[in-house]
């Protein structure tokens, strides 16, 4: 563990975008503790915490967390995005590195910064943000129907595997809706009790949710036609 902390602390890898060379671990770590036989055993543990992923070759390793904090440029069309959100008591700025880790051979033109990273699937493309001091994570996926569905269950399933491996974490999935944000489960208890268009005291108006939540997880099932159950009666 100190000597991840020797590399994660190392100020020559925050000036150079969390980037580590193989190379340099001669110069980052004391060859008497850690002999140079057994320095590359300390990148792989790197990588089992998801602290890193490996660059071409595995000669070189981005390290997530000493990435600079600068959100770069690049083109992002907020327009049919399907957005998705997580809220946070607190929101540690592993979650958003150990994402980008998990997720790395996603990345799109290694656009990837401290707190933010876009991913491509199939021509369909996401731009994951954590607001550390908002304490929540944004995701917006653009592209085909069905190309965004499969990218963002891909996002989710992975932001809930690592949710699940941090004991006593408090986080819920919110879904955006206008100018606000519903619980997601709550919109989930709505449908397992066949209510497809409930009445959100909160937003004072009744939600379609089979277009709420069609766009988001896909197979869900279909409102019933009132006038066929009539018939069936």
């Amino acid at each position: 563990m100190q000597g991840i902390y020797k590399i994660m602390n190392s100020k020559e890898l925050s000036q150079n975008k969390g980037v580590l060379a193989v190379s340099q671990l001669h110069d980052l770590l004391d060859d008497h503790r850690y002999p140079s036989a057994k320095q590359h055993l300390i990148v792989e543990i790197m990588e089992q915490f998801e602290l890193c992923f490996p660059l071409e070759e595995r000669q070189r390793f981005l390290i997530p967390e000493l990435l600079p904090k600068e959100q770069p440029d690049f083109h992002w069309d907020p327009q049919n995005s399907l957005a998705f959100q997580y809220h946070y008591d607190v929101l540690p700025s592993s979650i958003i590195s150990r994402f980008t880790v998990r997720l790395h051979s996603l990345i799109h033109l290694q656009t990837c910064w401290h707190t933010g990273v876009v991913l491509t699937m199939d021509d369909n493309q996401a731009l994951v943000i954590a607001d550390l001091e908002d304490k929540k994570i944004f995701i917006g996926v653009t592209g085909n129907d069905n190309g965004k569905r499969a990218l963002l269950a891909t996002i989710r399933s992975h932001f809930d595997y690592i949710h699940q491996s941090i004991s006593k974490i408090r986080v819920t999935a919110q879904v955006p809706y206008k100018d606000t944000v519903i619980p997601y489960q709550n919109l989930l208890k709505f449908m397992e009790k066949g209510i497809y268009t409930p009445y959100l005291p909160e937003l004072d108006e009744e939600v379609d949710l089979i277009t709420l939540l069609g766009d988001i997880d896909g197979q869900l099932p279909r409102q019933p036609d009132k006038n066929v159950e009539d018939l069936t009666v």
